[in-house]
């Protein structure tokens, strides 16, 4: 356990805070571009389903980044712990930095006087952003290119700004269309999307 923590302390140290960095710009962003002030659910919805939930692009697609790098994955690979419980480690990580992202959007629009069901926001909300990450983890798996993750997950969520309808289940912005009943879909999908990169990851290593 004390080495597990150890190669997850050194990627949070050495790979991943530029992305928490950007993650904290993203954050501290929001309050330019949107109201967090006296918006009811909807309005609520649109702050965390149209800027909110790509925290999990940022926070979630870089878990296999430095093995993009020959020589790191040939050092970590020769470490004692497996390279899935590294995988595991990091996505504990990301996973805990997304909820404490999603909760301070939820308590920015708290402070705001904004009257919605904070439950249902923060729950929807946050396994969204953790299915839109799940996409952006598996196409950086596929590709061994972490943009082109970024850039498959955005592209996604493009697309449903005007074309959620027609991904069913597993279409974006769902409390905007009054349906928050979906999570159990995005949380599934995430773990698949994820469970799937790091098992193509261990096959193609």
């Amino acid at each position: 356990m004390e080495r597990f923590g150890k190669v997850t302390g050194s990627f949070l140290r050495y790979h991943y805070l530029p992305h928490l960095g950007l993650t904290a710009l993203f954050v501290l962003a929001a309050g330019a571009i949107l109201s967090f002030r006296n918006l009811d659910a909807f309005g609520a919805a649109k702050v965390m389903e149209m800027y909110g939930i790509l925290s999990g692009t940022l926070l979630l697609t870089p878990l296999f980044m430095p093995e993009a790098d020959t020589e790191i994955w040939l050092l970590e690979k020769s470490k004692a712990t497996s390279m899935w419980m590294q995988y595991l480690g990091r996505l504990m990580i990301a996973a805990l930095f997304l909820a404490a992202v999603t909760g301070i959007f939820i308590l920015r629009l708290s402070l705001g006087n904004c009257t919605f069901d904070a439950g249902t926001l923060w729950k929807v909300s946050f396994c969204e952003a953790l299915f839109l990450g799940g996409i952006g983890t598996f196409a950086g798996a596929v590709t061994n290119q972490v943009v082109i993750g970024y850039m498959l997950s955005f592209i996604y969520f493009a697309a449903n700004m005007g074309a959620a309808k027609y991904f069913g289940k597993l279409g974006l912005l769902a409390m905007m269309r009054g349906d928050a009943s979906t999570w159990l879909w995005y949380l599934c999908a995430a773990v698949i999307l994820v469970a799937a990169g790091i098992l193509l990851r261990e096959r193609k290593r």
